[in-house]
């Protein structure tokens, strides 16, 4: 009976820290962009797939280099 009741409460607590509650947080999280970096590869992977064309890929690569040189 005690087994049976100490698996009961670690799935609770398994189940409670799934919930994205938190003592301390925050109530404004940042969501944090994806580098240049990864923006860049994330372009080239999908003109290599195919699922923008070379026109597409050319712009969004433009844009997103634009953006990073007008951060400062």
């Amino acid at each position: 009976m005690k087994t049976l009741r100490n698996t009961a409460a670690a799935l609770a607590l398994a189940l409670l820290g799934g919930c994205g509650w938190s003592v301390g947080a925050s109530s404004s999280e940042q969501v944090q962009k994806p580098t240049v970096g990864q923006q860049l590869i994330d372009l080239q992977k999908a003109h290599a797939t195919g699922a923008l064309s070379d026109a597409e890929y050319a712009k969004k690569h433009k844009e997103v280099i634009d953006a990073a040189l007008a951060t400062p």
